[in-house]
């Protein structure tokens, strides 16, 4: 799902002037670039900006992280998944990202591009060519050097001079007493320190990233003492010409000062961090960074030492304690581990550990902790990345590699990270030959990655190759799958003979492997071949087999495959309370894998539902919410004959009932809105049709206002907290009470005791 903004978790100071060039720029041109050194806050000011204008980019502001992101063949499916686009068609990215924002209004932030500058060039230009109303934003050490790109030098904060008594209006300064403060209480500027402080930041030549570490060390030093540690380290300032230096030159000294700050065995353990990417957890330091220099039972005292220092930042949240290097520092670490010479050794060990975590994960995938494993590989998959990067690039590692592309098939499927999971699996089987159980199970993965994607025909030979080669190496497991999977795609084919065939060789090869899940899975995949020959009683009880042979299990994603075609079987059968309950019960499933095109077709199953049930408002507003997810991934129920049968009815049922103006109007407003509302909306029940419409109408103002009524609220507690006056407050309560068709506040409570909780996407 698309990214929100971050929040800003430390004040941020000064910095007016850049902040409106910045937006000036963005007026002017339709590609800014914020260029500067390392640490000077160039990311800082474009989220900022981003923030600040985001009213004006109604189609979306979008923020890409690309500090974790190493190869520029990724870029464009790194940008899709920022925007929530899936990549579940075999259209390349760069074409669903052309299609999707060619007339939206909407600004793309591309942060940390100077390690993939060719890469961000060729896409600035691309997007800005072929699209009408999109901004790019992008915050690099150096220029595109892409058309139509305008440059904003970034400089470091205001600094005071030498002999200038008055510091606490430079920026630099009002930083260095702001970050003291948060890290020693009490701490103000006053006439005797100001001067110091001014000395300070003028020796840091006002990077705002070394004035913070500087501002670390008053935990431990007083202000002196850290002007004289500072004063001593930085002597190469001194002499010559300060401003023949490089800026990053500035920078790296107040980075190898607070190395130097390190005791032995923290500067070791930073350096190993270095081969992480993005964040990461405790166990993985443990089993990574630890051998007989760093000791198990240390390495947790020297992590927190890096972190008081503010080397490592730590963050927490449901998932537990993560921590993550300052990229800058990251870069100055991986300096650290080539010189001594630790690099290769390191990287083999962080390799092995996501490799283990990658064989889990396909081993306990269609396990009781299903959601659970999803959402850690999704936490780890930069990393991951590494890990398969390093295979690829080592001699000896690919079929590594393979394991671990072909480990990673659930997290490709349910996340709609197909084509990603496509390139892993295409250049690991292109990097090796052997016959073993990991060729053969990448080479049906692949498969059917490409059947997926509508390209079934090409995807028959890979099939084939893979049923063969598990045959001869007496993988029956493998052969089952790639069995299976290949009698799917006759069934996309509507070849019923070959279809039938395969489906009875994979139902007896998993019966011989007492393979309970191989057998769920075959039998809803022939459920919808019974729905489109007419056989609906016949498909409704294959979709039950399915269900029942999960059992009362925690697996959710071929359960909820299980539900989906039970729902169409239902829809045939024209059982309609039934067919949306069970579509709800699947929708909820879908939701939390981010499974964008299962949400799509549930949609459209409960449109159906709604037509049939008298709720053509609802009908034709999950038909518009569904419309625009088809939309973003290219193919309208990638061509599924019966589906699309069951949609031309909803359609024709809600504008018949409606009239085209009122359809359409209602239409777009499902379209507008997010998958998030659009889920929520759909598995609501129990409330009347016109008053889940008129609810999704409120602005979010409005149903603050009506949430808090029902809670209890006073009217003078909720006009103080809005910042509104009773008397406006009385005149919205009274709008709201109407357009929802209700008497009294009291009666707000029935619209929302069906709303459902917040749903997490990943």
């Amino acid at each position: 799902m698309p990214r929100e903004l971050p929040s800003e978790v430390t004040s941020f100071v000064g910095r007016e002037r850049e902040l409106r060039a910045v937006k000036g720029l963005l007026k002017r041109s339709r590609l800014a670039t914020l260029v500067g050194t390392g640490g000077v806050g160039k990311t800082r000011i474009a989220l900022r900006a981003a923030t600040d204008l985001e009213a004006g980019f109604p189609d979306g502001v979008f923020l890409v992280e690309l500090s974790g992101l190493q190869e520029g063949g990724l870029l464009p499916h790194t940008v899709a998944a920022a925007i929530g686009l899936p990549e579940q068609t075999a259209r390349p990215a760069i074409d669903l990202l052309t299609d999707y924002l060619a007339t939206r209004r909407a600004l793309l932030v591309l942060d940390t591009c100077e390690h993939l500058i060719d890469a961000c060039a060729m896409l600035a230009e691309v997007l800005l060519r072929t699209t009408s109303e999109l901004r790019v934003l992008a915050t690099s050490r150096q220029p595109l050097d892409a058309p139509g790109e305008h440059l904003l030098v970034v400089p470091p904060l205001t600094v005071p001079e030498e002999d200038d008594e008055v510091c606490d209006q430079y920026e630099a300064v009002r930083l260095f007493a702001d970050r003291a403060a948060a890290v020693r209480p009490g701490f103000v500027l006053d006439g005797a320190n100001a001067a110091l402080a001014g000395v300070l930041c003028r020796r840091l030549d006002g990077i705002p990233l070394a004035i913070e570490l500087a501002a670390v060390r008053l935990r431990a030093l007083s202000l002196g003492d850290v002007v004289e540690r500072v004063t001593d380290r930085f002597r190469l300032l001194d002499s010559g010409s300060r401003a023949a230096l490089p800026r990053h030159q500035t920078l790296r000294t107040a980075i190898g000062w607070s190395h130097e700050l390190c005791s032995p065995p923290e500067r070791l353990l930073w350096a190993r961090l270095s081969v992480f990417r993005g964040d990461f957890d405790l166990a993985a330091v443990d089993e990574i960074c630890c051998d007989g220099e760093i000791q198990a039972d240390a390495v947790l005292d020297h992590l927190i030492g890096l972190v008081d220092k503010s080397i490592v930042l730590r963050s927490q949240d449901e998932a537990g304690v993560r921590y993550r290097l300052l990229d800058t520092l990251r870069e100055y670490g991986r300096e650290w581990l080539v010189n001594l010479g630790q690099e290769q050794a390191v990287l083999t060990r962080h390799r092995d550990h996501y490799l283990r975590l990658a064989r889990d994960f396909f081993a306990e995938w269609e396990g009781t902790d299903q959601v659970g494993w999803f959402l850690r590989i999704a936490r780890e998959l930069s990393n991951l990345r590494v890990a398969l990067e390093y295979c690829q690039k080592t001699p000896g590692q690919e079929e590594t590699g393979l394991d671990m592309a072909s480990s990673l098939w659930g997290y490709w499927l349910a996340r709609g990270r197909l084509n990603e999971g496509r390139r892993w699996l295409d250049q690991c089987l292109d990097g090796t030959r052997e016959e073993t159980s990991a060729r053969a199970r990448a080479l049906w993965m692949t498969a059917f990655i490409r059947s997926m994607q509508g390209e079934h025909a090409l995807a028959i030979p890979y099939f084939e190759e893979a049923r063969a080669l598990a045959e001869r190496i007496g993988d029956t497991s493998t052969q089952a799958y790639a069995t299976q999977y290949l009698a799917a795609t006759y069934m996309l084919l509507i070849d019923p003979e070959p279809a039938l065939r395969n489906f009875g060789e994979a139902s007896a090869l998993f019966h011989k492997l007492d393979d309970r899940v191989g057998l769920s899975i075959n039998s809803y995949h022939r459920s919808p071949l019974a729905t489109a020959t007419g056989d609906i009683q016949g498909a409704a009880a294959l979709a039950d087999e399915a269900l029942d042979l999960l059992g009362s299990s925690g697996e959710r994603f071929h359960r909820s495959y299980g539900l989906l075609v039970k729902s169409f079987a239902l829809m045939a059968g024209r059982r309609v309370d039934e067919c949306g309950q069970v579509a709800r019960d699947c929708l909820m499933m879908k939701h939390q894998f981010g499974d964008l095109v299962g949400t799509g077709f549930v949609l459209e199953v409960l449109a159906w539902v709604g037509a049939h049930q008298g709720g053509h408002r609802r009908s034709a507003w999950l038909i518009g919410a569904a419309e625009a997810i088809w939309e973003k991934v290219g193919h309208p129920r990638f061509g599924f004959a019966l589906l699309d049968g069951f949609h031309e009815e909803a359609e024709r049922l809600a504008r018949d009932d409606l009239g085209e103006a009122c359809y359409a109007e209602v239409h777009l407003h499902g379209f507008q809105r997010p998958t998030d509302e659009a889920v929520a909306r759909a598995i609501t029940t129990g409330v009347d049709d016109q008053q889940l419409y008129a609810w999704n109408e409120l602005s979010d103002t409005e149903r603050q206002i009506a949430r808090l009524l029902v809670e209890g609220m006073g009217r003078r507690d909720i006009a103080e907290r809005l910042l509104i006056s009773r008397r406006t407050l009385d005149a919205r309560i009274e709008d709201i009470l109407g357009r929802l068709g209700l008497s009294s506040p009291a009666q707000i409570a029935t619209v929302l005791a069906d709303q459902p909780p917040a749903t997490n996407s990943t």
